[in-house]
C-alpha cells in the first residue's frame, strides 16, 4: 500500500491506473512463490499437507513485509530535511512583504468588475459543494475499504485451504492416484489464483481509474462487479466437487479480490488525496 501511495502521487495521470495494476500484478505472482514453500510442509510419504505450520510461516512472512512497510511509511512522513540558512532568510522576507500584500489584495479586491466577483462567488460555490460531496462519500468509501479488508482475510484463507481442497476431490475421484500427482493438482490451483488475480489488476486498474477522474454516477460499478464476482465463488466454492468447477472458483476468487481492493484504492486516492489514502491503509 505505501508504494501505491507513491505511485499514485508521482505517475502521470494518463497511465496512473495502468502503473498501479501492472505493479500489483507482479506482486500477486508471490501466490506461486507460496505454492512452491508450500511444498516443503508435504509429507512425502502420506502426501498430508500441515496447513497450520504453513499458514503461521506465510503470516510470518507477510508480517515482516508489512513491517517494513510501515515502518517506511513512518519515517517518509516524519522525517523533515533541516532548513538552510538561504530557505529562513526568503521566509522572513516573505512575512515582511505580507502586510503590504494584504492591503493590495484587498484594495483590488473593492475595485474587481461585479462578472469577476460572480465568477469567484462561483468557485466558492463549486468548492462547497465539492466539500459536501467528500462528507458524504467519505464514511462510504471507509466502509468499503473495511469490507476489502476483511474479504481480503477471506481470499487468504481460501487461497491457503485450496489445496486440500483439491487434494479431497481428486482423491474422491481418483482414488488410485499418486501423491505426485496430488501435489500437482494443489500447485495448480494456486496457481490459477495467482493468474487471475494477475488478470483482474490489468483489466480493474485502468478501468477502475477512468471510472474514478469522473466521480459523476456508476463509479459504484467497478466496485460492485469484483464484489459480487467474489461473493458467487466463495458460495461456489462451498459447493465445488470437481476440478473444474474448483478451477473456475480459484479465478471468480483471484479477479474480485483484487480488483475490489485495487478499485477502492485507486477511488480513495482520487477522492482524499494521497495523504488520506496514506492514513486510511
Amino acid at each position: 500500500m505505501a508504494v501505491s501511495a507513491t505511485v499514485a502521487k508521482t505517475a502521470p495521470l494518463s497511465v496512473r491506473g495502468l502503473l498501479l495494476g501492472t505493479m500489483w500484478m507482479l506482486a500477486s505472482l508471490s501466490t506461486t512463490t507460496f505454492a512452491q514453500i508450500q511444498n516443503y510442509f508435504v509429507n512425502a510419504e502420506t502426501g498430508v499437507i500441515d496447513m497450520g505450520r504453513f499458514t503461521r510461516t506465510v503470516a510470518f512472512i507477510c508480517a515482516c513485509v508489512h513491517s517494513l512497510a510501515a515502518i517506511g511509511m513512518w519515517f517518509s512522513s516524519t522525517a523533515e530535511e533541516p532548513a538552510r540558512p538561504d530557505e529562513l532568510e526568503a521566509a522572513d522576507a516573505i512575512a515582511d512583504g505580507s502586510d503590504a500584500e494584504e492591503d493590495i489584495s484587498a484594495a483590488e479586491h473593492i475595485l474587481l468588475p461585479i462578472s469577476e466577483k460572480d465568477a469567484a462567488s462561483d468557485t466558492s460555490t463549486a468548492s462547497q459543494l465539492a466539500l459536501n460531496k467528500q462528507i458524504v462519500l467519505e464514511p462510504v468509501f471507509m466502509l468499503l475499504w473495511w469490507a476489502a479488508f476483511i474479504f481480503w482475510g477471506v481470499d487468504y484463507t481460501y487461497t491457503s485451504n485450496v489445496p486440500r481442497v483439491a487434494r479431497k476431490i481428486l482423491r474422491a475421484h481418483a482414488p488410485w492416484s499418486s501423491n505426485e500427482t496430488l501435489q500437482d493438482a494443489e500447485r495448480l490451483q494456486l496457481q490459477l489464483v495467482s493468474i487471475s488475480c494477475s488478470v483482474s489488476y490489468l483489466v480493474f486498474g485502468p478501468l477502475s481509474d477512468h471510472i474514478a477522474k469522473r466521480l459523476a454516477k456508476g463509479h459504484y460499478l467497478c466496485l460492485a462487479i469484483p464484489s459480487f464476482c467474489y461473493t458467487f465463488a466463495y458460495l461456489l466454492g462451498m459447493f465445488a466437487h470437481s476440478i473444474t468447477t474448483l478451477s473456475i472458483v480459484s479465478f471468480l476468487m483471484g479477479i474480485g479480490g483484487s480488483g475490489f481492493t485495487l478499485a477502492i484504492a485507486i477511488f480513495c486516492c482520487e477522492s482524499w488525496g494521497v495523504q488520506f489514502y496514506g492514513v486510511a491503509v
